[in-house]
């Protein structure tokens, strides 16, 4: 081997040894900047090959096919960015993109202010949708709970009544004294709906049916030809009273014959059918 052969050999090796011991990493270049090599070493990359295969997975991952459609999160919750990510995860551009109807019967303005509300909560357009329909189906099985429970209580009111005032003439003589009683007292039929709501039903129509009484033994036009059979035990209980104080009916009504002994008779089966 000449000198000059020998001189340029060592002279390479030298370089490669210089490059080696520069930083660490023989298939890099001498020049790599300080970036390269840390990347490199974080990557343990053992040659050009393992780079070129991380640049491969890379590419698969974001490649043309995924243009536009990766996301970036933001490293503060607050940073604007986060309007872009909602967006493209399907947040619509506004409150009317999510297409939220209001249910039958239902205020539209609900629905509309649900709908800001999700637009608020970046929500997706079918999460939106999930959440209203699932609100919905709560709301309506409330309802169908609600008026099954008011159905059953009003079947025990009526019940409670026809218990009270049996369920042949007496008792219908009886209702129709409460309802010429509401009419006299220009109660309509929300007014009797809220009175059943706060004392029931039976109780609102015995109040109404012992008005009736007080209406009628006032001779209280349209209120006295209910019936006979159309005073209710309250009624007849206070009649009763009223009549036994005067010593001189009391005496006449001890007569069997008398038609104040047919009065009281009456009144007595009046106040008893209560207890029937």
């Amino acid at each position: 081997m000449s000198d000059a052969t020998t001189t340029a050999t060592a002279a390479t090796t030298t370089t490669a040894t210089a490059t080696t011991q520069g930083h660490g990493i023989s298939w890099l270049p001498a020049d790599a900047d300080a970036d390269m090599v840390g990347h490199v070493q974080n990557k343990a990359w053992a040659g050009a090959v393992d780079a070129v295969k991380g640049h491969r997975e890379l590419e698969k991952l974001l490649g043309a096919d995924r243009a536009g459609r990766t996301i970036t999160i933001p490293t503060t919750a607050d940073a604007p960015e986060w309007a872009q990510v909602w967006t493209k995860l399907g947040k619509p551009q506004g409150p009317d993109g999510y297409g939220i109807k209001p249910a039958d019967g239902a205020d539209p303005k609900f629905a509309q202010a649900a709908a800001e509300v999700f637009h608020k909560a970046n929500l997706t357009a079918g999460q939106a949708q999930m959440l209203a329909a699932w609100y919905s189906e709560q709301g309506g099985a409330a309802t169908s709970a609600q008026f099954a429970a008011e159905q059953a209580a009003l079947e025990a009111e009526h019940a409670a009544l026809s218990k009270d005032w049996g369920t042949g003439p007496d008792a219908g003589a009886r209702k129709e004294l409460a309802r010429r009683a509401a009419v006299h007292l220009g109660l309509d039929e929300g007014a009797i709906d809220a009175m059943e709501k706060v004392a029931g039903f039976s109780k609102t129509m015995k109040a109404l049916a012992q008005v009736g009484d007080m209406l009628r033994e006032h001779g209280v036009e349209g209120i006295g030809d209910v019936g006979s059979f159309g005073m209710t035990p309250e009624g007849a209980s206070a009649k009763r009273k009223q009549l036994m104080a005067d010593a001189d009916w009391r005496s006449r009504a001890m007569n069997p014959n008398s038609a104040q002994w047919a009065e009281l008779q009456k009144l007595d089966r009046v106040i008893a059918s209560v207890h029937q």
